[in-house]
């Protein structure tokens, strides 16, 4: 939210963020209110913010009927696929008054979906683990917001069973199998170590197919999505980062 709030050009607006918050650069200078699982009421109430707005997370409905019921209005919509991740751009600059840079910013969007569809749909789909953290192994699951990255970008999800973000053991990831592993756990997980050495003989590993995300663009529902589903293209099919 704090990207998008900057993308349509209300960045003066924001008095307040959240500690993973760290693009822009500019929004360094924005005072913290917590985190994503932990934030003060406390902290936010004392900004006399006019609206509150974040992801659905694992704060759940708490935070937003808190602030709610202190007369303080809240955006937290679910942002779980590009659809809905578009339409909160439109209703968040129509009600920050700027309709318009949002419009702009979901078209952007759609349209860098598109290109890069078009850029794999003659390419062969390999089949793709997705890892946000090595110990223990997390990946993307079926219907999560990464697994539909990996369809728009020519992969083919390995994971078809189970939770949205499941923990993974090293004997599934083996029958799993994969062609190729894209590694996001440089952004998010505590330690980035990639995969153990227990791990080999996988396929991937063998063959030089674990492929890391340089940024974080793939991995946020903001305006840096459609970047970042081009990069994660390029690791799919072998064109580096």
């Amino acid at each position: 939210m704090t990207e998008i709030v900057f993308a349509i050009g209300r960045g003066s607006a924001l008095v307040g963020r959240s500690r993973f918050c760290d693009y822009p650069p500019e929004a360094a200078a924005v005072p913290v209110v917590g985190g994503f699982s932990d934030p003060s009421v406390e902290k936010i109430v004392s900004l006399e913010p006019t609206l509150v707005c974040g992801e659905r997370g694992p704060a759940g409905p708490e935070l937003p009927g808190r602030l709610e019921s202190l007369g303080i209005a809240t955006f937290f919509p679910e942002m779980d696929d590009t659809t809905a991740i578009g339409n909160a751009f439109v209703e968040l600059a129509r009600r920050l008054g700027v309709t318009e840079q949002g419009e702009r910013a979901r078209g952007t969007l759609e349209s860098d979906i598109d290109r890069v569809r078009k850029d794999v749909a003659s390419l062969s789909r390999p089949r793709v683990l997705f890892v946000f953290d090595w110990k223990p192994i997390v990946a993307a699951g079926p219907a999560s917001f990464p697994d539909q990255l990996l369809r728009i970008a020519g992969g083919v999800n390995v994971v078809k069973e189970g939770e949205k973000y499941p923990r993974l053991g090293a004997e599934a990831v083996f029958a799993l199998d994969p062609d190729v592993i894209v590694d996001g756990s440089g952004h998010g997980a505590a330690e980035p170590t990639g995969p153990s050495a227990s791990l080999a003989s996988l396929r991937a590993v063998k063959g030089g197919r674990v492929r890391a995300l340089a940024s974080a663009a793939a991995l946020r529902p903001g305006p840096r999505l459609g970047a970042g589903i081009q990069e994660l293209a390029r690791l799919v099919h072998g064109g580096g980062s």
